[in-house]
Parts: structure tokens; sequence; C-alpha cells
């Protein structure tokens, strides 16, 4: 077929296309720029939204809150999931994270 011939994709059909190539990385576990948002009783915790509101790394935000960098990224990427406990524990920080942080250092 040559390209006088072949269909022109619309930009929601471009839109589609990378939203499934995004997913398929996504399932593979390549990073993507996708972001997971988890839900607690209908509130959204999104990891990554807040470390960045926090202006932290990955590393910088695991070692302040007690959490392996590693184990952040896949909770960012969505390829692990918090437990219950840990939900709870990510609430709080969402919802005062100079506060949890104050009560983890204190000496």
């Amino acid at each position: 077929m040559n390209r006088k011939n072949s269909p022109t994709i619309s930009p929601l059909g471009k839109g589609i296309i990378e939203g499934l190539r995004e997913t398929l990385d996504f399932v593979k576990g390549n990073p993507t720029e996708g972001r997971v948002t988890l839900m607690i009783d209908g509130q959204a915790i999104n990891i990554r939204e807040i470390r960045e509101r926090l202006g932290m790394t990955r590393d910088e935000f695991a070692l302040a809150f007690h959490f392996k960098a590693k184990t952040v990224q896949n909770w960012e990427q969505g390829t692990r999931q918090p437990t219950d406990h840990t939900l709870a524990y990510l609430r709080l920080i969402a919802a005062n994270p100079k506060g949890v942080y104050k009560q983890l250092h204190a000496n």
C-alpha cells in the first residue's frame, strides 16, 4: 500500500495508540511517564505527587520516611501496591508531611 492510500490517523487515534504503547511498557515493567494514584476510602493518594510537592527525590523521600527507594519507585510505577498499614501511613504523610517527618526524626 502506498502512502497515498494509507489512512490518516486522527489526533484522538494517535493518543489512543500512544496510551496503548505506554500501557504495554507499564505491563512489561518499563519506566513510563504515567502516574499511579491509589484510592483509600474514596481518597486519592499519589505518591509521586506527594514526593514532588515536597521537592524530594525518591531517595530523599525514602530516607525521610523510612522506606526503601526501590519500594517507592515500585509504588510510583504501579508494579507493587503498599499494604493497608502503609497506605494509612502514606495518608498521614500526605496530610502532614512536616509533622510526620518531625516525629520520625525527633531526638
